[in-house]
């Protein structure tokens, strides 16, 4: 007996949807900068896509026991962070592999008796005059990053250990001219317009929004405040990225780690291979490959996917296992981290007696976590 199956994968979460649907949206174009998953159209396919088979149906694996409840389909990706297919699932290997650093170094530094708090996320914004000739060099970019944004910004606002992500536009509404969020049209008619800004996500303590106007006069910051996991906050600021591609089409790095994050600070002592297997959603047994019994009918990743389980022919294979580097790392210097650490916690406290005798209850930028 034959039975329709529907399986509807990635579509239940709304921000896969919304993703795919600013995908379409045309984007200011500025020197070699481009937005993950526009498509490397220079070096690759007609259709932006690196591979033949990139994100297509690989096949799909079950738990003995729960066949449907289990059921879980397979893609193939070529991981690059422009490819109009596979950019999601490249953003998402990203996420994990940065959020897997931000977590080893506060359970490191814990360990050693020190408490970091909890992961911030912070937008930088200059002025968009300040970025305009800098942009148009990467290697003027590079040193303006890692001189003006991350030695001095950052290390001195007491934002010690993160990830640094550039994204240089916001969604603007061609009727109206308002940010997305701010447009009330009956039918949003969006774009991408130039707006250069940094994602911080890490840790540390961020100065008050009005002591850090009076530092740095070209620049404002907004708080999206604090959580435990950054993994979401990550793999969705990275599907949105600036890129910059090189003359033959390789990109360069779409994020740099700063502070007691970076490999300078954290370092990597040890890298074991583990192939970890994929759970049944009910039973948390393996998985197996379904070896016959299944056939794909219709739809289209990342929507609705037709499959057609055929009872009598249902044959299930070897367990589905993935390949991992699981990496440790030890921290350089714990105690340089530790005179860090108590800076911020003094320059938090002394802020919040300020903010208590001032009686003014502004609670921008107050996020020691």
């Amino acid at each position: 007996m034959a039975l329709e199956v529907e399986i509807l994968t990635e579509s239940k979460y709304n921000v896969i949807d919304q993703i795919k649907e600013n995908q379409a949206l045309e984007f200011e174009r500025l020197a070699n900068w481009i937005i993950a998953g526009s498509g490397n159209f220079e070096k690759t396919h007609d259709d932006g896509r690196y591979r033949d088979n990139c994100n297509t149906f690989r096949g799909a694996s079950a738990c003995k026991d729960h066949i449907y409840k289990s059921l879980t389909l397979h893609y193939n990706h070529c991981n690059k962070m422009d490819c109009e297919s596979c950019f999601i699932q490249a953003s998402s290997t990203r996420a994990r592999e940065l959020n897997g650093k931000l977590k080893e170094l506060r359970e490191k530094a814990l360990k050693e008796g020190v408490k970091i708090g909890m992961v911030k996320h912070i937008a930088l914004s200059p002025t968009k005059e300040l970025l305009k000739e800098i942009l148009t060099d990467y290697d003027k970019f590079l040193k303006f990053r890692r001189e003006r944004v991350v030695n001095t910004i950052l290390e001195e606002s007491g934002l010690f250990g993160g990830v640094l992500i550039l994204d240089l536009w916001v969604k603007q509404c061609r009727t109206c001219g308002k940010k997305d969020y701010g447009c009330s049209c009956e039918t949003q008619d969006l774009k991408r317009i130039l707006s250069p800004h940094f994602h911080y996500i890490g840790y540390g303590y961020v100065l008050h929004a009005n002591d850090f106007r009076e530092k740095f006069k070209d620049w404002v910051y907004v708080n999206f405040g604090s959580r435990e996991d950054a993994y979401h906050t990550l793999f969705y600021t990275l599907t949105h990225c600036a890129l910059w591609r090189k003359g033959d089409g390789k990109l360069k790095p779409a994020y740099e780690t700063t502070g007691f994050v970076n490999s300078k600070h954290l370092e990597p002592i040890h890298t074991v291979t583990k192939y970890i297997p994929h759970k049944c959603k009910v039973c948390k047994k393996p998985t197996r490959r379904i070896k016959k019994g299944l056939v794909r009918t219709g739809g289209k990743f990342p929507h609705t996917i037709h499959v057609q389980l055929i009872d009598h022919e249902l044959e299930l294979g070897r367990e589905v296992r993935y390949k991992m580097l699981v990496m440790s790392y030890r921290i350089k210097n714990i105690e340089e981290l530790r005179e860090t650490v108590e800076i911020n916690r003094i320059r938090y406290e002394k802020y919040k007696r300020k903010k208590q005798k001032s009686k003014k209850g502004n609670k921008e930028g107050n996020g020691y976590g």
